[in-house]
């Protein structure tokens, strides 16, 4: 009573179990089935019993389990394939045999179905490809970084941001970020600051070394994923935005270029006033007095002086751009001639200045003005 009472108990405790039990006969045949196998194949096992391992496989497995006896002998498998229920669906399970007792007188072995354990599987590889897809392609720079200021992972990207070959070459090179990457330590500490007040930190923007020693500006949007201590590692994406701030310095020295031409304007529209009453009255006197008088000598002077004062205010206000272009046939080795004494004075005695003249130069239409404040393209 007690063999036969374990017996029922094991047969009790097959039978309720999810996964497939089976045994097979000397001549390579299904003697038991599980009824679990009705829930898999929709079909009772009565009709399955008799019948060869290989006749459940699909006709599209590519790894059938094939049949015992005097075909493939007696060697326990673990494999997978796909089993064809009796609707056309196909599932992929997992088989697992052992001889019984270690003799030639059959194998028992499970079946399990895994083909939601398969799809799971897949959907994960097909979601992990598509993740390591965006972060290999992206156009910015995404890492991750440890505590002890290492990068772990890195795309090629940041690499190339960098100035490395690939993110092996950048991981392997770079083993301390704020002393290798960093133009600015104090910068590190601020952006620390900034993560440990914030939880994260956007849009900070630093200027880095490139691996040959070149600089050019990140700007970091990062957020910790770990946390040690007071020891942060992070992760998160990087922008080269080297030329956006190219762009904003010739914005602010254009700026205060135009500044300085506003200002330059309203000075020359003061000045030109009482510079052009000085020169009327300067050749007024001209008039007066006699050619052989040594007085006109100096007069003349003045004269030379106030038309000198009045074509640099005209300079002025054209750079400033309150004059209005008033185009003329000119010639610009006259031009230069007519400021060579300007530049003689603006510069001083201790340079020597030649001017280097085409005779065969064509004459130009433009305004006469404008045209002098380039006279700083002598040599």
């Amino acid at each position: 009573m007690g063999t036969r009472r374990i017996a029922e108990s094991y047969r009790a405790l097959v039978e309720n179990l999810t996964d497939v039990v089976f045994s097979v006969d000397v001549d390579g045949k299904l003697s038991y089935v599980s009824p679990p196998i009705e829930r898999l194949l929709a079909c009772p096992s009565s009709e399955i019993v008799g019948k060869s391992l290989s006749s459940l496989s699909s006709p599209r497995s590519a790894n059938p389990p094939g049949d015992y006896g005097k075909y493939c002998g007696w060697k326990p498998i673990d494999r997978e394939f796909r089993m064809l229920d009796r609707a056309g669906g196909v599932h992929l399970v997992s088989i697992s045999t052992r001889l019984i007792a270690n003799q030639l007188v059959g194998v028992t072995g499970v079946i399990v179905d895994i083909t939601r354990q398969k799809a799971t599987r897949e959907a994960l590889h097909t979601a992990v490809q598509k993740y390591r897809d965006i972060v290999e392609e992206a156009i910015v720079g995404i890492f991750q970084t440890d505590p002890r200021g290492r990068y772990v992972t890195a795309n090629p990207a940041l690499a190339h941001m960098l100035g490395y070959e690939s993110p092996e070459d950048l991981m392997s090179s770079v083993d301390d970020i704020p002393r290798q990457i960093y133009v600015d330590v104090e910068r590190r500490s601020e952006f620390k600051a900034l993560m440990e007040r914030d939880g994260s930190v956007r849009n900070f923007e630093c200027q880095v070394y490139r691996k040959n020693g070149s600089k050019v500006w990140l700007s970091h949007m990062l957020a910790p994923f770990t946390k040690m201590a007071r020891s942060f590692a992070y992760e998160g994406m990087n922008e080269d935005i080297t030329e956006r701030k190219l762009l904003e310095e010739q914005l602010l020295q254009s700026q205060k270029i135009e500044a300085v031409g506003q200002l330059a304007g309203g000075i020359a529209h003061d000045f030109k006033q009482p510079s052009g009453r000085d020169l009327g009255h300067g050749e007024m006197l001209l008039q007066e007095i006699r050619s052989a008088d040594p007085v006109r000598r100096r007069i003349d002077q003045i004269c030379q002086a106030g038309r000198r004062a009045v074509s640099l205010t005209e300079q002025l206000l054209a750079f400033s751009r309150r004059q209005i272009l008033r185009p003329v046939v000119m010639d610009l080795n006259v031009v230069v001639q007519d400021v060579n004494d300007m530049i003689v004075r603006l510069i001083g005695k201790g340079i020597r200045v030649i001017n280097t003249l085409d005779p065969t130069l064509g004459l130009i239409k433009a305004d006469t003005a404008k045209s002098n404040r380039f006279w700083s393209t002598w040599r």
